[in-house]
């Protein structure tokens, strides 16, 4: 049975779930599943059937929304507490990777970063050597990853507004950590809102100078030549040009 909880998600009740929602081979509760990430655990054999009806249905809703599997029982539970063990699906964006800013449209970089930061990148940033950039396929976000002093750093993490507050921030992050090994520091403005995210997927904080510094899996070594990386490296944006002043309108 399918309940629409919102314009955008929709709740699938089966009584074939025993504890709410999928569960992987050995028996674990999956709390999320992003069907684009292209890293899904092995699912419970049980689950089968549900999850052939999911996949369609969620290609046919569309990257902006979500389908919560539940049981019938689980439901309110879900819904107003947070010891619901149901399952929030989403099928997620397309993440392109490119090698190098010769295979980036950097005119639609540009924008992205323009949108998302209300900056730019300074000049001579796309001269800069990097890893890896991770583009969300119409350029709505992107992940940039270059080479620290151990690890790899995550430079830059920018969503268009539009598209903030539906998981691909966090779709961006799991690739680029992925990619780096799951070992991975970056660094981000003090007033900066993705903090609260931050905050949430890091292993260690550290306050330096008008940057907060987090990483993911950095040994005590490894933190402190993040630290003076982070402390050495210049700012990449800059403001924005001030608009040119309209033209005079001329009289007859």
């Amino acid at each position: 049975m399918s309940i629409t909880l919102s314009p955008e998600t929709q709740a699938l009740l089966d009584e074939q779930l025993q504890r709410g929602g999928f569960q992987t081979a050995a028996g674990e509760a999956i709390s999320k599943i992003t069907l684009l990430e292209n890293h899904l655990p092995e699912l419970a054999p049980s689950t089968a059937q549900l999850w052939d009806r999911c996949r369609p249905m969620l290609h046919e809703m569309g990257e902006d929304f979500a389908v919560q599997v539940t049981s019938a029982a689980q439901l309110l539970p879900e819904l107003f507490t947070e010891k619901g063990q149901g399952t929030f699906m989403t099928l997620g964006y397309m993440i392109q990777e490119a090698g190098g800013w010769n295979s980036v449209d950097q005119a639609q970089f540009q924008n992205l970063i323009r949108a998302a930061f209300g900056k730019q990148v300074i000049p001579g940033y796309f001269d800069c050597p990097i890893v890896s950039v991770l583009l969300e396929e119409h350029y709505h976000g992107a992940a940039v990853l270059a080479q620290g002093p151990h690890t790899l750093y995550l430079d830059k993490l920018a969503v268009h507004p539009e598209k903030q507050n539906r998981g691909l921030a966090r779709q961006l992050f799991n690739a680029a950590s992925r990619k780096a090994g799951e070992k991975l520091f970056w660094r981000a403005s003090i007033q900066n809102p993705i903090n609260i995210f931050y905050f949430r997927v890091c292993h260690r904080f550290e306050r330096v100078g008008e940057w907060n510094l987090f990483a993911r899996g950095l040994d005590d070594n490894e933190w402190r030549q993040a630290r003076e990386f982070v402390r050495a490296r210049p700012g990449t944006l800059m403001p924005l040009p001030d608009p040119e002043p309209a033209a005079a309108a001329t009289g007859a």
